[in-house]
């Protein structure tokens, strides 16, 4: 330190020291016992030498010089760095004890979502300050920093220098996101084409970790295979996918299931979740049967019965049946009306059945009177065959006991009354032959006259 005379009286000195930055005497200042002058002969007016010795110099040891600064040595976090919180506190410690810091020279800035905390300061000891920020929200960052202008000084009175510390606080006070629902894979799956309904159960279903959280489910299907196709929320972790099939779909077809919670898409949730499957739909036989030569064939004749559209196939055992039960080509001969029915496999192992129906013409039993008695009652009054009509290429003779031809006609359609050449014929049996003109056997019985009934 150095001093400066500043006054000079009679018979005293008065000096004064001026205390540079970074100065720094904790023992007490000492004067140097011997005053040093300028002036190489100093004397009085009449010319004495002045005596340089300090003599009676008050006592100075009490006299102390702190010259340096004080400064910020380090900004330390007395909370979590990351957290969650709605206050954080700093603890800013100073090289030596300082007085004067206000909340006015520190800044606490943020980032992100939150509000501007309130800041407030305590003073757990003279060389340190907590600085509090409060009434946190949201999510960012803190930053706090100490003003280049702050007032603050130590106990002598030398500035707070400036500093450049800071801290940083990361705040994540959001909610977490949702997670997402869960669902469990579903396979792929096939079958034949039908118009049954049908049923797929998909386990694993839940809101995720939230327990709390109502689920929903829907399904989709990317092509328009269904008549029907809805889902059902079984509550136990399970929903069922119920579908119908349009008719004669086929092809693949890709399924959606969608399950949803309530828990919303915020903070980078998922509130929902999505498994597809196809379905491969086959394709059922479509069996047509040709039959030839017609459905409708007289009694003894055959029919071939053809179909297609499988890879095998089956026929219904039903009487007529000639040859080719496990072909494709069946051959019959009814003896009276009959349906066949055919059942097919693909290679897929689809399975369909058709039908067709033979149409037999069974001829009508031959049956004739064997009484006339032409008495003009309108009873018996002539010789009737039943069904006649049916055979119209007939041929009727009519032979008395000697074997004579009495009545011959084709294409008879029950006119003879007993008669021959208009005259009425004795009381007696007669017999006849009819040819029905299809081939077939003769017809052979007799006719009994009865005259005078009434």
């Amino acid at each position: 330190v150095k001093a400066y005379l500043i006054r000079n009286e009679p018979g005293a000195l008065t000096f004064q020291y001026i205390v540079k930055k970074g100065d720094l005497d904790g023992t007490g200042i000492s004067i140097n016992p011997v005053l040093q002058v300028n002036d190489s002969k100093p004397a009085d007016a009449t010319g004495n030498a002045i005596n340089t010795a300090m003599n009676h110099v008050p006592a100075t040891t009490a006299i102390l010089v702190d010259g340096i600064p004080p400064t910020v040595t380090r900004i330390t976090q007395l909370d979590p760095p990351v957290t969650k919180a709605t206050k954080v506190r700093y603890a800013i410690i100073f090289s030596e004890a300082v007085r004067g810091f206000t909340a006015a020279d520190v800044s606490v800035n943020k980032t992100g979502s939150m509000q501007a905390p309130v800041v407030s300061l305590a003073y757990p000891a003279t060389d340190s300050i907590v600085v509090t920020a409060d009434n946190i929200n949201g999510a960012g960052t803190l930053l706090l920093s100490i003003h280049q202008t702050a007032a603050a000084t130590d106990l002598a009175g030398n500035p707070l220098e400036a500093s450049p510390l800071t801290s940083t606080y990361t705040i994540d006070n959001q909610k977490p996101g949702n997670t997402a629902p869960t669902v469990a894979d579903i396979p792929d799956a096939s079958l034949c084409a039908d118009v049954a309904v049908h049923t797929i159960v998909v386990g694993g279903i839940s809101a995720g970790i939230e327990t709390d959280q109502a689920i929903t489910a829907a399904v989709v299907a990317d092509k328009s295979f269904f008549s029907s196709l809805t889902v059902v929320n079984n509550n136990d972790g399970t929903v069922t996918i119920r579908y119908e099939l349009k008719a004669r779909a086929s092809g693949d077809v890709r399924i959606t299931l969608t399950i949803a919670d309530n828990g919303g898409t915020e903070n980078g949730g998922v509130d929902r979740v999505s498994k597809s499957f196809v379905l491969s739909v086959k394709p059922m036989p479509i069996l047509p049967i040709i039959v030839t030569p017609e459905h409708d064939i007289p009694q003894g004749a055959q029919a071939v019965l053809t179909t297609s559209g499988a890879a095998t196939y089956l026929w219904k055992d039903e009487p007529g049946i000639v040859s080719g039960k496990n072909t494709a080509i069946l051959v019959v001969q009814p003896m009276e009306t009959t349906t066949y029915i055919v059942t097919g496999t693909t290679s897929e192992g689809c399975i369909a059945s058709a039908a067709t129906t033979i149409r037999v013409d069974v001829p009508a039993k031959f049956e004739a009177t064997n009484v006339l008695t032409p008495n003009g009652d309108g009873i018996n009054d002539r010789w009737v065959i039943k069904n006649i009509s049916r055979y119209p290429n007939n041929q009727v003779k009519i032979f008395d006991r000697s074997g004579r031809l009495i009545y011959t006609k084709s294409g008879y359609n029950n006119e003879w009354d007993g008669t021959l050449n208009g005259q009425v014929l004795a009381q007696d049996t007669y017999y006849y032959i009819v040819d029905l003109g299809e081939g077939g056997k003769l017809e052979k019985g007799f006719i009994t006259i009865l005259r005078n009934r009434k």
